[in-house]
């Protein structure tokens, strides 16, 4: 539990194989059957009353017999409370056997200490206490009535623990199965690549070329908290100008590929070929792995630009904050989301940038005001939006046939870089 989450404190991996789940089912099982300090516990307080103690042995006090009955319980349920954390954390059989049987190695400790007393390994002083009459010693008989009502107690002791351990392991499968250890939201950042005369669809079925910029999909992704794909989570792209989905585009995913063995970007409107029939068409596609958290995948993923390319730069990182550390002390983790200070005009999912200038301005590259809407700064990949205001040339507007008082001119950044956008027809007092 060396890195604490507070959603998952006892740090249950995002998903398991199947072998790994009956073994843990089965381990519940094992587990309680060796477990022997309850129902010994359980025993000594039902079967030795006061009187029987007393008239047996006068000397011990009945208050230490039921003290030590007492530790005997509380060592039992920390033995399956630590079989819990362990089986839960496993991924794989292996780790399984070995931590149980580690479990039941300690448990058994204190009965290999007293057989080892006995046998003076420890001195006379131990040797002697081990030996003492009390612990052979054989106390009347119960009538049939209490011995059948304890035998009646151990079993519904028995089942109220199997009950509670196949319940806790039932609810952290069903969290694993629904994909709850998972980040909710990522942002994930593609490099500079272009693919030129890239084959989309469009909402009205045409099939055209066009040019793909990758940096263009940058930003961030939701998981589909109702939707898996060969069992790990499915990441949606998000609108980028407030990380909501989008209301009539379609974004793209990210997801697990079974019949590629690989994480996989892609978009159902960007084919590699107008006859790709591939089962799980993608753009991009991580190395051959396992892994359920694609935040753990690593190496370079390959890339269809036209022609298949192995190294593309591919990032993906967890929006969510754990402490005020994640959210570059420029704000409060609530709730894993960052809350900037915004008396210091820090934003950003974890207020890593500043307030922007308010206006920006530089040599004939002329001034730019950051646009308000409404009221607040309109922001595209998380960067101010800038719109031109003065001082530019008028040869430039002349040169790419723009009017400088009726037409808008923007900067804004598209993922990887900032462009200028012009917009003809539209007055810059809108």
């Amino acid at each position: 539990m060396d890195d604490f989450d507070r959603d998952n404190p006892l740090n249950v991996p995002y998903q398991v194989p199947p072998s790994v789940r009956m073994a843990q089912y089965l381990s519940m099982f094992i587990a309680l059957i060796m477990e022997e300090e309850i129902p010994t516990g359980l025993y000594l307080l039902r079967m030795i009353p006061k009187e029987s103690l007393y008239k047996k042995f006068p000397k011990i006090q009945f208050a230490r017999f039921v003290f030590a009955a007492i530790v005997r319980l509380v060592m039992g349920y920390f033995f399956l409370f630590n079989t819990f954390c362990v089986v839960v954390q496993a991924t794989a059989v292996i780790d399984i056997f070995y931590d149980v049987l580690a479990l039941q190695f300690l448990q058994q400790l204190d009965d290999i200490a007293f057989n080892l007393a006995k046998i003076d390994v420890f001195g006379q002083t131990l040797k002697h206490a081990a030996l003492s009459k009390c612990f052979g010693a054989e106390f009347e008989k119960q009538k049939f009535v209490l011995r059948k009502r304890m035998n009646v107690f151990l079993k519904a002791v028995y089942f109220f623990n199997l009950a509670a351990l196949l319940t806790g392991m039932a609810l952290i499968t069903a969290k694993q199965n629904r994909g709850d250890f998972h980040s909710d939201s990522i942002t994930v950042t593609f490099g500079d690549q272009i693919w030129s005369n890239a084959i989309a669809t469009l909402p009205s079925g045409e099939v055209v070329s066009r040019n793909l910029l990758f940096s263009f999909f940058n930003g961030i992704y939701a998981r589909n908290k109702t939707d898996l794909h060969d069992g790990r989570p499915v990441y949606v792209e998000q609108n980028k100008f407030d990380g909501e989905p989008f209301l009539t585009r379609i974004g793209a995913q990210i997801k697990y590929c079974a019949s590629e063995q690989a994480w996989v970007f892609a978009h159902e409107n960007i084919k590699k070929s107008e006859d790709e029939k591939s089962e799980c068409p993608w753009l991009l596609r991580s190395p051959k792995t396992k892994e359920y958290n694609l935040l753990d995948v690593t190496g370079n993923w390959a890339i269809w630009t036209g022609s298949l390319q192995e190294d593309s730069h591919f990032s993906a990182t967890d929006n969510a904050c754990q402490e005020n550390v994640d959210c570059n002390y420029h704000g409060d983790c609530v709730e894993r989301e960052c809350v900037c200070h915004t008396d210091e005009g820090y934003f950003g999912l974890h207020c890593e940038h500043k307030k922007a200038c308010p206006l920006i301005a530089g040599g004939e590259g002329g001034a730019w005001a950051e646009v308000l809407f409404p009221g607040e700064t309109m922001k595209v990949y998380q960067q101010p939006v800038y719109r031109y205001e003065q001082g530019l040339p008028e040869a430039l507007f002349e040169e790419n046939g723009l009017n400088s008082v009726e037409d808008n001119m923007y900067l804004v950044y598209t993922g990887s870089r900032w462009l200028g956008l012009a917009y003809p027809g539209t007055k810059r007092t809108v």
